[in-house]
């Protein structure tokens, strides 16, 4: 039951919340295959870019408990959660924030 209505706080969290402020300001999205080039880039402010985006949404979402990342660092995080899109292409077409929290969730579940 905690895992559904953190689930639904998390969405509700993330329908309202921008992804960008500049995105924002024109009416875009970033979604998953956005993310996925930003994080496969490979250049210093691109990987900024995704590590950035991925803890505002961690930041978003730090207190509904879908997912525990205890002891994993910023890096294993980014890194997971670009295995998890390469795994689920048919997912890349959703809103980014969206698939960061649904990689998290299935790939850090808390253990009651």
């Amino acid at each position: 039951m905690k895992h559904i209505i953190g689930a639904i706080f998390l969405a509700a969290v993330l329908l309202i919340s921008s992804t960008s402020v500049e995105a924002a300001k024109f009416g875009v999205e970033i979604t998953g295959s956005d993310l996925l080039e930003l994080c496969e880039n490979g250049d210093d402010y691109s990987d900024g870019l995704c590590l950035g985006f991925v803890i505002g949404v961690l930041d978003i979402s730090f207190d509904t408990r879908l997912y525990c990342l205890e002891k994993a660092t910023n890096k294993q995080i980014v890194m997971v959660i670009v295995k998890w899109m390469r795994a689920n292409p048919e997912e890349l077409h959703f809103p980014a924030k969206w698939i960061v929290a649904k990689a998290l969730f299935n790939v850090f579940p808390c253990r009651d």
